[in-house]
């Protein structure tokens, strides 16, 4: 399904189907519309005073995960001070994992609702930093605090938050039909339509912007292949020795592997593109540790089953 949306944005990128001005105008919509309402509905349904209550230690752990991995993506990014590539989206590569699209369902299949349950709840703090820390990292050169705070996804943690805390998520559900109910069916389902279309969005904005490149191109870039499979291997392995060697095991040593190996985020092109930057090279780099993640996810998976 990845490679399906990201080569059909490709091929009518190549054979100029679609005007040049689609990736701008995809990307200010995925960033300013999309994403928003993306974190709206993550959040609402995940930031309750019920997920928080039973499960505080991850939640905790989360946040001092979050803090770790940001000292990683800071130290990693500095061997790559010589590239095209702004710094600042190296720490963001090597920090923001795409956890939600390729970890959330290979967790639920492999290890169960409830582990899947628990890990969503560790996650909050990287939903939280993805939107505020990582915006500020891939757009924030130049830019006010004040613009960066009312900036869509910022706005969008606080409601998704708010709502999550007064027990409203999306998708809404009520056993009531009255004016109300419906007016927030309505709001519920459009937000979390727009956010479930943030996938489709982003790996068809991608294709666009990697029909730059011609097929052979799009594998001979050295720093694509190194960049993923630091991504994919090197910080979940850093990860996992250092939990084991602290004695770290069960949940809290299996979640935050799972998370260091999964693939380049996606805001890395999505939010490049919406500032008018070049994120060509960003896009090689996205492709490549989705097409390697076919390996070394399931090798991830298989360490911490049978570590935990």
């Amino acid at each position: 399904m990845l490679c399906t949306f990201i080569l059909i944005g490709y091929f009518l990128a190549r054979k100029n189907i679609i005007p040049k001005e689609s990736a701008k105008t995809l990307s200010y919509l995925g960033a300013n519309i999309i994403y928003p309402a993306y974190l709206i509905k993550n959040l609402s349904a995940s930031f309750t005073k019920e997920n928080l209550t039973e499960n505080l230690p991850f939640f905790f752990w989360g946040c001092v995960f979050l803090v770790c991995v940001l000292a990683i993506g800071f130290v990693l990014s500095l061997f790559f001070k010589k590239s095209s590539i702004p710094r600042n989206t190296f720490i963001y590569i090597f920090a923001f994992a795409n956890y939600g699209y390729f970890g959330y369902p290979v967790i639920e299949g492999v290890l169960g609702g409830a582990f899947l349950a628990k890990t969503m709840v560790f996650a909050i703090p990287l939903s939280i930093a993805i939107g505020s820390i990582g915006y500020f990292l891939l757009m924030g050169k130049g830019k006010s605090i004040k613009s960066i705070i009312l900036s869509p996804g910022v706005i969008a943690i606080f409601i998704g938050c708010a709502l999550g805390l007064l027990g409203i998520s999306f998708p809404y559900k009520s056993t009531e039909i009255n004016f109300g109910s419906t007016v927030m069916s309505f709001i519920s389902d459009t937000i979390s339509t727009a956010g479930n279309s943030m996938s489709f969005v982003t790996m068809l904005l991608t294709g666009f912007v990697l029909g730059k490149f011609s097929l052979k191109e799009l594998f001979k870039s050295p720093l694509a292949y190194v960049v993923a499979l630091v991504r994919l291997t090197a910080i979940s392995i850093l990860c996992a020795g250092l939990l084991y060697a602290l004695g770290v095991r069960g949940m809290l040593f299996a979640i935050p592997v799972i998370i260091c190996g999964m693939p380049v985020g996606m805001n890395t092109v999505l939010f490049a593109e919406s500032a008018g930057k070049d994120s060509s090279e960003s896009a090689r780099i996205y492709f490549m540790s989705n097409i390697l993640g076919v390996i070394t996810i399931p090798l991830v998976f298989s360490l911490v089953t049978l570590i935990m």
